[in-house]
């Protein structure tokens, strides 16, 4: 396996990485668990919702930071150059 050239695609990737981040932040926020007055199907509807992007920010988070590690591959020519 060539890692150098997966760490090339990873980093060229880096932005749409940091912005889906953002945005699922953002999305995290907007779900909002029913007052008192949900129905369980609303309550269940939240829990699963936010459940899914809870595990969806960690997952990206998670590579996020491989990219970032994979620029420890990279030597300082290959870095300007991306």
């Amino acid at each position: 396996m060539d890692f150098i050239h997966c760490a090339k695609e990873e980093l060229r990737k880096l932005r749409q990485l940091y912005a889906a981040q953002v945005n699922l932040r953002s999305a995290q926020m907007l779900v909002q668990e029913p007052g008192g007055e949900g129905t369980d199907e609303q309550r269940r509807r939240y829990r699963t919702q936010a459940i899914y992007l809870q595990k969806k920010t960690q997952s990206l988070d998670l590579r996020i930071a491989c990219v970032l590690n994979a620029l420890c591959v990279l030597d300082p020519e290959e870095k300007q150059i991306l």
